[in-house]
């Protein structure tokens, strides 16, 4: 496992979040931004 700063576990978390509620907050261009952004 790479090891992260420890920034990027907090926001990797709110990201995952956002993937999981997205469709039910964003409009679907902003959904497949936030999923693209978890998949990088």
């Amino acid at each position: 496992m790479p090891r992260y700063p420890w920034f990027f576990a907090p926001l990797n978390h709110i990201i995952m979040l956002f993937s999981n509620y997205c469709s039910a907050i964003f409009p679907c261009v902003l959904c497949a931004f936030q999923i693209h952004i978890c998949n990088l």
